[in-house]
């Protein structure tokens, strides 16, 4: 199991001690864990790309403290879609605005479990999947080339009629797409996939987990 990592933290002592858990993790996990060091927040925004299956970054890159908010803001503008984690002194600092944050305490955290917790989030496909290199960026150019382009005259056609309608149609139809292409054996079937939790907005469709409630007297 290859996992590319970028380690974003100022400080060498902090720094090595995580580059030493992950040698030994690798180890005793037979895993290949590669680690990308970053010591300042401007070589951590030259540095972060698609190429990465996870994230440890640091708060405190400077003197006034929460500079790893950049490297977060970053991420949720480019949708680089993959599992993060702040690790530093200061958590009160990181922005709990933006998703896909775990964050903990240095001196509390332990980098094994950290590291742990990235190998089964690999392990269970999410990162293959959902991240910007992954299978759904693959089956997304796979659509736009097989199928879409093909069918553009009309696509133009109803986005001169209605701009907002035809975006809406036109994801419906990609999404259909996407669900063709994917294997449906039942045994490889788990029950999360067909509900959908929480809610995307207030109309009840197929897969929504609603909530009964109950008024004794």
């Amino acid at each position: 199991m290859s996992i590319k990592l970028l380690l974003v933290e100022d400080n060498e002592e902090d720094r090595q001690g995580f580059l030493q858990s992950v040698e030994r993790f690798n180890h005793e996990k037979k895993t290949e864990i590669s680690v990308v060091e970053c010591k300042t927040l401007d070589d951590a925004l030259g540095k972060i790309d698609r190429s990465f299956d996870g994230a440890v970054i640091d708060m405190k890159l400077g003197d006034k403290g929460g500079e790893g908010n950049e490297i977060l803001k970053l991420v949720d503008e480019w949708n680089l879609r993959m599992p993060i984690v702040v690790l530093t002194g200061t958590p009160s600092e990181a922005d709990y605005a933006y998703v896909h944050i775990d964050v903990q305490k240095k001196g509390e955290a332990d980098n094994l479990v950290i590291l742990e917790d990235f190998r089964q989030i690999h392990a269970s496909g999410l990162t293959k999947v959902m991240g910007s290199r992954g299978l759904l960026e693959k089956s997304l150019s796979d659509v736009y080339k097989n199928n879409i382009l093909n069918q553009k005259a009309a696509w133009k056609a109803y986005g001169v009629a209605n701009s907002e309608k035809s975006e809406k149609a036109l994801m419906r139809h990609v999404l259909n797409h996407l669900i063709q292409m994917v294997d449906l054996d039942e045994e490889s079937c788990v029950a999360e996939e067909f509900y959908i939790y929480p809610p995307i907005g207030e109309a009840l469709r197929t897969g929504s987990v609603v909530r009964v409630r109950t008024h004794c007297s």
